[in-house]
């Protein structure tokens, strides 16, 4: 279904927040999404989204009213990524969500993490 290609868990970061997204389709005949984003740095709070919709171009549309925010995104040509904006309180904030595991969202929440001295990396090569 057009839909499958959007359903499940989606990650991704807020400036340093770590959220996750899930979105589910609903059984009935209409099909309609629905979805939870959960803050997993605010002690792993969890809203309900309002509106979730996908169209045929690949838009996802987000909407949350109890903090006022907005997300637009388009699916990537391989279904890995949604790459798009988060809007709250007047401002504008890029947002990638990835599927649990890629790679190129591991690589983004370790990179500010693991500094390794020169010479580690060094004395390692030399064993």
């Amino acid at each position: 279904t057009h839909h499958g290609s959007i359903t499940g868990e989606w990650q991704g970061a807020i400036s340093r927040l770590h959220i996750i997204v899930k979105i589910d389709q609903a059984r009935d005949g209409a099909g309609a999404l629905t979805g939870k984003l959960t803050s997993v740095d605010q002690g792993n709070v969890t809203l309900p989204i309002d509106t979730v919709s996908f169209d045929q171009s690949g838009v996802l549309r987000l909407q949350l009213k109890a903090i006022g925010a907005s997300y637009e995104g388009k699916l990537s040509q391989g279904a890995a990524e949604i790459a798009g904006t988060w809007q709250q309180g007047g401002n504008a904030i890029p947002l990638v969500f990835h599927r649990p595991g890629a790679a190129a969202g591991l690589d983004a929440s370790c990179a500010d993490r693991i500094h390794l001295p020169s010479s580690a990396v060094r004395d390692a090569d030399a064993d």
